[in-house]
């Protein structure tokens, strides 16, 4: 698939619905897209009322609520994922977990296999950004933690269904960064949804 895509899910995974940096990447991206053309659809999952899976059987029944067999309604359509969220304790927050979770529900991310017991990954032909912020510097993450949560997500989520390239952009020191800093991957996040990448 080329870097240009014509539909586009942004989803905004900041557990609060409210004034943050998170949301700020977002729409930089949004804006960029629409400033190319691109055809975009968007979740915001703070403003979305998600009940946590409690029953590991739920995973094989389609969702009953209707924010989230309409978030699987966007992604289905979009060749492009763009998922941005902020590190919480070393990995996603709680509520944008639960989130990913009642999205798989239902076969939407992996369908149970036929006689070669493989499931059958639902997301082929799609790609997808991972855009994460934190506190500490990237490089830390990278090097002294192993970016485990990221590569679990990217390996265990998201490559297993088969959305293919999965990329990522990390940006470290949010709280620190100053002004400049923080202005700087606005028109860089921009920059990207204009390249549709």
């Amino acid at each position: 698939m080329s870097e240009g895509h014509r539909n586009i899910c942004i989803i905004n995974g900041h557990p609060h619905d409210g004034d943050h940096y998170v949301t700020a990447l977002a729409d930089a991206y949004e804006r960029g897209a629409k400033d190319r053309g691109y055809e975009i659809s968007r979740i915001d999952v703070g403003k979305l009322k998600i009940t946590p899976l409690q029953d590991p059987a739920e995973f094989q029944q389609e969702p009953v609520d209707a924010v989230i067999r309409e978030s699987q309604k966007k992604i289905a359509e979009a060749q492009h994922v763009v998922f941005f969220f902020p590190m919480w304790f070393g990995g996603l927050p709680a509520y944008t977990r639960a989130f990913i979770e009642r999205l798989g529900c239902g076969g939407f991310f992996l369908e149970e296999g036929g006689e070669t017991g493989w499931p059958h990954k639902m997301m082929g032909g799609k790609s997808i950004r991972i855009v994460m912020t934190m506190g500490m510097p990237s490089m830390a993450y990278r090097l002294i933690f192993g970016a485990f949560s990221l590569r679990g997500l990217e390996r265990s989520v998201f490559g297993i269904s088969g959305f293919d390239p999965v990329r990522h952009t990390l940006i470290g020191m949010v709280e620190g960064m100053g002004d400049k800093g923080r202005r700087n991957w606005i028109d860089k996040l921009e920059d990207m949804g204009r390249n549709g990448r």
